[in-house]
């Protein structure tokens, strides 16, 4: 199983996550998905989201909108609040949720994780077998949650 993060549509995703040659990331990413997701292997899809990007988050719909049913069972949908964006900008639970309504419309595993206070879907690095490996290669226990200890490195 693999988890890949997204930060919202195309052009929101793109201007936080480029690779090398300061190309953007977001095909790349939807090409990858759909391929593991043709190869049998589960994929949880993380939606990183801001009061800036989430209304973006629809257009991801339709650039998953081609997997065939029976790969929709292997992908789950996971939508993750940015714990900065937190503190600086106010967003309506209502907006995150109807997001949330339309992907459960479309795919059968989508996460309520989205809520701060979920205690069915604890971070990630909580658990004692995960691990983050970043874009540039590096390994982390955490780059989600300022609780877990702000990008600690468990490795190089």
């Amino acid at each position: 199983c693999f988890q890949i993060t997204l930060d919202g549509n195309r052009e929101r995703h793109n201007k936080t996550r480029f690779q090398v040659r300061g190309e953007g990331s977001y095909d790349v990413i939807i090409a990858n998905i759909k391929h593991l997701l043709s190869s049998g292997i589960e994929v949880i899809l993380r939606i990183n989201y801001t009061a800036l990007n989430i209304l973006s988050v629809r257009d991801v719909l339709n650039d998953l909108d081609s997997i065939d049913i029976e790969n929709r069972k292997l992908l789950t949908v996971s939508f993750h609040r940015v714990w900065q964006d937190r503190q600086r900008h106010d967003l309506s639970d209502s907006v995150v949720e109807n997001i949330v309504e339309l992907f459960r419309e479309k795919f059968n595993n989508v996460g309520d994780s989205y809520s701060m206070n979920n205690l069915r879907n604890p971070c990630y690095a909580d658990k004692s077998n995960e691990a983050v490996i970043n874009f540039d290669g590096n390994v982390f226990k955490c780059t989600a949650q300022s609780h877990c200890g702000q990008y600690t490195k468990c490795c190089r």
